[in-house]
Parts: structure tokens; C-alpha cells; sequence
């Protein structure tokens, strides 16, 4: 197994998961919580380099291969009323997002051979092949808009966790949340500026 050490720009924090508690501030602007968020976690949890790699997959590989699934670790997170994330819309958006590009990219790959065959022919393409760059453009601009991290996840984003799964390591961007962050967790938080992962 290969160590790899991996320094930080920016010290993040070391906190045990056992009794941490959160400051009644937003993480991302700093005004005070009305609400509270779920940001959850697996612990130790293997990163494939392709999803379809991985054993445990589907749930018919975890069924034919007797392999259960990890238990998360759940955080509640105070925030303000504009950052709370709701996971349903975002899924519901991003797989509306996943359907449509798929169908605009093979559009778009039948349009391009039709205007490569105009090209070739010497003949000129008409208004298909703008109108196809033109939904490509969107379908690109639209997957961005999906899959940028939101802005707590940009705020308050989880390394990972130790060995034993008793300490997490958080990149907290803002300095003052940190600083109140580690004064209500004065007895079992620390600043590190480096980890070493497996």
C-alpha cells in the first residue's frame, strides 16, 4: 500500500465525529442559521477510476456478491435560508440534464455528418447545422450550470476521515466560521495543513 502525503494551502480542519458541534452561523455568508442541512459522507469509502469497475456497482452485483453497503456518516449543518441544499430537485435536475444531453449529442452527431456530406458535396448547410451547434452550446452551458458544486459544498467540503473513521477532516473556506468552528470544538479540534492518505 503506497502513502500519499498531500499538503494544503489553506489549514483545514481536524475534528473528532463523536460530539462535534456546528456554530449557529451560515458557513457560506456568515449570517446566523435559521435551518439545518444534511452533508453526508462515506467513511473510507474506495474510488474507482469508472463506476462500472467497482463490484458493488448495482444493487443486483451487492444481492449476487453478498456485499452491503457502507454506512454514511450524516452531518447537520446549521446554514441560513438560502443555502439549504435540497438533494431531490438537484438529482431531479441533473437527470433531466444526463436524458436530454444525450438525446441533443446524438442529434448533434447526425447533424454534423449531414453538414460534413453537404461540405463534401460542395454544397452549402443550411440551417440545421446551426441550429445543432446552437442546442450543443446549450446542453454544454446547462451541464455546467448542474454539476458546479454548490456553494456549500464550496464552503464546507469533507477530505475524508482517519483510519478508524473517529476523526474528519474539513477545508473550511471561510477563516472566521473556521475560528468559531474550532472554538466550539476547542477540546477535539485541531488545524492540520497536511494529511496522508492511502
Amino acid at each position: 500500500m503506497s502513502l500519499d502525503r498531500i499538503t494544503f494551502k489553506d489549514p483545514i480542519v481536524r475534528v473528532k465525529v463523536s460530539g462535534m458541534r456546528f456554530p449557529k452561523t451560515c458557513p457560506v455568508c456568515g449570517t446566523s442559521a435559521t435551518a439545518k442541512t444534511r452533508i453526508s459522507t462515506i467513511p473510507n469509502k474506495k474510488t474507482w477510476l469508472r463506476p462500472e469497475w467497482d463490484p458493488a456497482f448495482t444493487p443486483s452485483a451487492r444481492r449476487r456478491l453478498g456485499i452491503t453497503t457502507p454506512p454514511t456518516s450524516t452531518f447537520l449543518v446549521p446554514v441560513c435560508d438560502d443555502h439549504i441544499i435540497s438533494d431531490e430537485s438537484d438529482c431531479r435536475y441533473r437527470t433531466l440534464c444526463m436524458i436530454s444531453n444525450g438525446l441533443i449529442i446524438a442529434i448533434g452527431l447526425f447533424s454534423l455528418m449531414a453538414v460534413g456530406s453537404d461540405l463534401w458535396l460542395g454544397r452549402g448547410f443550411g440551417l440545421g447545422g446551426f441550429m445543432a451547434i446552437f442546442l450543443l452550446s446549450i446542453a454544454i452551458s446547462s451541464s455546467i450550470v448542474a454539476f458546479r458544486s454548490r456553494p456549500l459544498e464550496a464552503a464546507f467540503k469533507i477530505i475524508g476521515f482517519d483510519y478508524g473513521a473517529q476523526y474528519v477532516y474539513i477545508d473550511i473556506k471561510d477563516t472566521n466560521y473556521r475560528q468559531m468552528f474550532l472554538d466550539e470544538n476547542e477540546m477535539n479540534a485541531e488545524l492540520v495543513s497536511w494529511i496522508v492518505r492511502a
